[in-house]
């Protein structure tokens, strides 16, 4: 993922320059192969069009990964419409803005727009198709290679707790969940709670997980304990509990989730 990240800060960057180098040689020539005047600052102005690609694709990143930002939920094909559409409308704002207020050169935003539209929109409109889909390629989690994963990893069958000055045993499967409470954590069962030191990322390394399961900054939960899954059609989720313990299952932590839902089907 970093390295991902890396790729995209620095070469988005020099793909546009590049972009804008071969755009300004192009117009070049054709003002030679046409017999018209060439003026680099108008030539410029109007690569302002490939420039918006940095902020677009950044919100992009972003917004696949917090998948919280707006448009980011919405169908690919109606997302890559949206950004094709504010690229066209605010690079002839921003080119329109410069030229009547900077150049003083008689260029009006209508005029620019269908400029644009008809001169780079199809362009414009295939990257926003490719992007989301090189984007989710880029930031999707890869698996475990089998040299790695750790072996003969076993997890008790059985949780030491203290309450008061006992020390009792609680089996791992009888959990319904474990909850946040910095700096401790509040262990629950059918029969009752109890305070530990423990935190919530030293419990993920104790206990087996393929049935304990975080599925929130503040929470793990016991996957057999479920008793129901219902949607927040946010990405969210509510997760009942044998119990009928309600708990948020965020779309921060889909991966389980994912495989739940699946068997459900």
């Amino acid at each position: 993922m970093i390295i991902a990240k890396k790729k995209l800060e620095y070469g988005l960057p020099l793909a546009i320059l590049l972009l804008v180098t071969a755009g300004i040689l192009q117009d070049l020539l054709a003002s030679v192969l046409l017999d018209r005047g060439f003026v680099i600052s108008e030539s410029l102005l109007f690569k302002i069009v490939w420039v918006i690609f940095l902020p677009f694709t950044f919100y992009l990143w972003y917004g696949h990964k917090k998948k919280q930002l707006f448009l980011t939920n919405w169908p690919y094909p109606l997302v890559s419409l949206c950004l094709t559409v504010g690229h066209l409308l605010l690079s002839s704002l921003l080119i329109s803005a410069i030229a009547r207020g900077v150049m003083l050169l008689p260029f009006t935003f209508s005029g620019i727009l269908k400029y644009l539209t008809a001169h780079q929109g199809p362009v414009i409109l295939l990257v926003y198709v490719l992007l989301p889909i090189l984007i989710r390629y880029l930031q999707r989690e890869k698996p475990e290679h089998p040299a790695d994963a750790p072996t003969n990893i076993t997890y008790p069958d059985y949780i030491p707790v203290r309450q008061g000055r006992r020390v009792i045993s609680i089996p791992a499967e009888e959990i319904l969940c474990i909850r946040s409470e910095t700096p401790y954590s509040r262990l629950l069962t059918a029969d009752g709670q109890y305070l530990t030191n423990n935190n919530l990322k030293q419990w993920q390394e104790q206990l087996d997980p393929e049935f304990m399961v975080r599925i929130h900054r503040s929470t793990i939960v016991n996957v057999k304990m479920i008793r129901e899954l219902k949607s927040r059609a946010n990405g969210d989720y509510d997760v009942w509990l044998e119990n009928d313990l309600c708990l948020r299952w965020s779309r921060n932590y889909p991966e389980r989730l994912r495989a739940l839902l699946h068997l459900g089907q």
